[in-house]
């Protein structure tokens, strides 16, 4: 899956945040060092925002700069254990719910 940045949807993402965190236009652009004016471009998605803008703002609205660029986060802080673990899980409701694919788990796992 390929992400693409489309500026309309990150200014929406920065004026939501923004808002959410009660800070003026004035105030968000004073707090990463640009002008008011540039926050009413990015905000309408006629300007892009450079990198270093988006970590600015995403430090300032305790997100990830991924999210305010992207509208989602990945979570690659899970440990491999963990993915283990709900990997066990989904194969044990598989055999309990699918008795066939139970079936094929079990020869497939004895024969290892």
């Amino acid at each position: 899956m390929k992400l693409t940045v489309d500026k309309k949807e990150v200014g929406k993402r920065i004026t939501k945040y923004r808002e959410e965190r009660h800070l003026s236009k004035k105030k968000l652009a004073e707090m990463i060092a640009v002008n008011s004016s540039s926050i009413t471009r990015f905000e309408k998605g006629v300007r892009p925002v450079s990198d270093e803008i988006l970590d600015a703002m995403a430090e300032v609205f305790g997100i990830d700069s991924f999210l305010l660029k992207y509208g989602v986060v990945i979570r690659s802080n899970i440990s491999n254990e963990t993915i283990d673990s709900l990997i066990v899980k989904r194969l044990e409701e598989m055999c309990i719910n699918m008795p066939n694919v139970g079936g094929t788990f079990r020869l497939v796992h004895v024969d290892e």
